[in-house]
């Protein structure tokens, strides 16, 4: 018998899981506010 894999992204209580990691409140929240600079190569 093959079992499920649930993956819940989002708030567990304080913290935040993204899919890879949990994070604290405050750093989740400084990291969605910092606007990301994407490099281009050419």
């Amino acid at each position: 018998m093959q079992a499920d894999v649930v993956i819940n992204l989002g708030w567990h209580g304080d913290r935040y899981w993204d899919g890879h990691r949990y994070w604290q409140r405050d750093e989740w929240m400084r990291m969605i506010r910092v606007p990301r600079i994407i490099r281009r190569t050419m």
